[in-house]
């Protein structure tokens, strides 16, 4: 196990070195972790949770699963749902208790900060980070830090998706003995979670839309978070809006393999704890 002091001296050369390139995107994922930083099965981290699915027999179902030998919540989902096109209850249901888990989380953010403040002290505008992570702490750091960050969505409250505003450029015109001039004044981050995130919901009647981190969505929304099972890959290509994954799949295969960053980090990492 690495130390956290080696960790964390580790993680600051690599980010440095990221940062002199001239990288266009960088990928973010983590595993659960322990105290100590090592990581955790899906299995532990749930567990606790369990108790806030209100179907007592959707429960007991997922329970049955894990006490007959499955590896782990995502196999138990596995076992429970077939991975097809229509939605199934088991599903949804696991993925309220995970948010339930994030949202109680409420780690510090001065390292994460530090690293987001980095990144966007980078001279390519508009660097992508792709997360593969639920919770909202990079959202966080970057508020922390005073670093803007685009997420995709627009609005003060229950925001709505918007994937023009990615190809939007931010700065001022000024007049020269040339005419006018554009002035990029700000580069933020491009963030795109591949999984979905806390405070994402789809409405019937109002489409994709994102509320607080720390609050539940509107009652008759679904929550955008892609559960931890076999059809992860294919929901982060396939479900609906936003389809982040393709843009990462695009982002990966054209962007110079020395200029890529990947990092493993976020609430449960040695980082954030």
């Amino acid at each position: 196990m690495v130390a956290a002091s080696d960790f964390t001296t580790e993680l600051e050369a690599k980010v440095a070195n990221s940062s002199s390139r001239s990288a266009s995107a960088i990928s973010l994922g983590a595993a659960p972790r322990t105290s100590t930083g090592a990581a955790t099965h899906s299995r532990s981290t749930l567990g606790p949770h369990q108790g806030s699915i209100t179907d007592v027999a959707k429960r007991d179902d997922i329970q049955a699963k894990l006490d007959g030998g499955a590896k782990g919540i995502e196999q138990a989902l596995d076992l429970l749902d077939d991975g097809g096109a229509t939605d199934t209850p088991y599903r949804h249901i696991v993925t309220d208790a995970l948010a339930e888990l994030f949202m109680a989380k409420t780690p510090p953010l001065d390292c994460m900060g530090e690293f987001v403040r980095r990144i966007a002290q980078h001279a390519e505008p508009g660097i992508k980070v792709f997360s593969l992570n639920y919770d909202p702490l990079i959202e966080r750091a970057a508020a922390h830090v005073r670093v803007r960050v685009i997420d995709g969505y627009l609005g003060a409250e229950h925001s709505y998706f918007d994937p023009a505003v990615f190809a939007e450029r931010i700065g001022r015109i000024r007049g020269t003995h040339k005419g006018k001039q554009f002035d990029e004044t700000v580069t933020p981050i491009h963030l795109l979670k591949l999984h979905g995130s806390l405070g994402w919901y789809e409405c019937p009647t109002n489409g994709v839309r994102r509320c607080g981190f720390g609050v539940a969505p509107p009652a008759g929304t679904k929550r955008l978070m892609v559960p931890p099972q076999r059809r992860k890959a294919a929901d982060t290509m396939i479900r609906r809006t936003p389809r982040f994954g393709r843009r990462f799949a695009v982002a990966w295969h054209t962007m110079p393999r020395p200029s890529t960053g990947s990092y493993a980090l976020g609430t449960g990492s040695p980082m954030s704890t």
